[in-house]
């Protein structure tokens, strides 16, 4: 994309405060814009972050079970919390 005159910037897709500040970036930057967001599939899955294993198929209740409690998520399933 460089080479095509983009303008070009790599960031940490699971960092919120670098995704914004790439947002404003691109928005503020003449040129074209290319945001490379690097993320890990299945970030806090005990066994299964960053593997193959997660990509195209169910986590399972255990892999999901631990997700969960890595995130700190308390609601039920297919619940959204109202502040979100």
């Amino acid at each position: 994309f460089e080479a095509y005159g983009f303008a070009c910037k790599t960031i940490d897709g699971h960092n919120f405060d670098e995704i914004n500040a790439a947002l404003h970036w691109a928005q503020a930057n003449d040129k074209p814009s290319f945001i490379a967001c690097r993320t890990v599939i299945a970030k806090d899955a005990p066994t299964k972050a960053g593997s193959s294993a997660s990509h195209g198929s169910p986590l399972g209740a255990s892999e999901i079970e631990g997700l969960r409690k890595n995130l700190g998520w308390q609601v039920g399933n297919f619940e959204i919390p109202y502040d979100i």
